[in-house]
């Protein structure tokens, strides 16, 4: 029953990345053009995203407890590396870019924190 929480964060997390992946990779130029990047960053942020879905997907399995690190680890970086960019807002990047890069980090971080929970009541289980 500890792992609960923990496998439903890992698999929202799983299921967001392939989700925002596909949309990613669907949306290509026009995606970039509307949030303001290089449509090559859209495309690797999509490509980027497929195994690092795989990977929250199998944690999730698994509840293996340094892959769930990992991803706790990653999440934090995404969430960081949002918030230089959004400081630093480099080159022509919409204000619809921004928001979304704001709302996605959001999710990140909560997804973050829910693993980091679970992953606590696992080990005190």
């Amino acid at each position: 029953m500890n792992d609960t929480l923990l496998q439903n964060a890992l698999r929202g997390n799983a299921a967001f990345s392939a989700v925002s992946a596909f949309v990613l990779l669907l949306g290509g130029s026009a995606l970039a053009e509307w949030i303001g990047v290089p449509t090559p960053v859209v495309y690797v942020l999509g490509v980027g995203l497929l195994p690092w879905a795989g990977f929250a997907w199998w944690t999730a399995r698994t509840l293996d407890e340094r892959a769930v690190a990992l991803v706790i680890a990653g999440d934090a970086l995404w969430v960081i590396a949002a918030i230089v960019v959004i400081a630093l807002r480099p080159g022509d990047m919409t204000d619809e870019g921004v928001v979304g890069l704001a709302v996605i980090s959001v999710a990140v971080a909560a997804f973050g924190v829910a693993q980091t929970i679970g992953l606590r009541r696992l080990r005190t289980a």
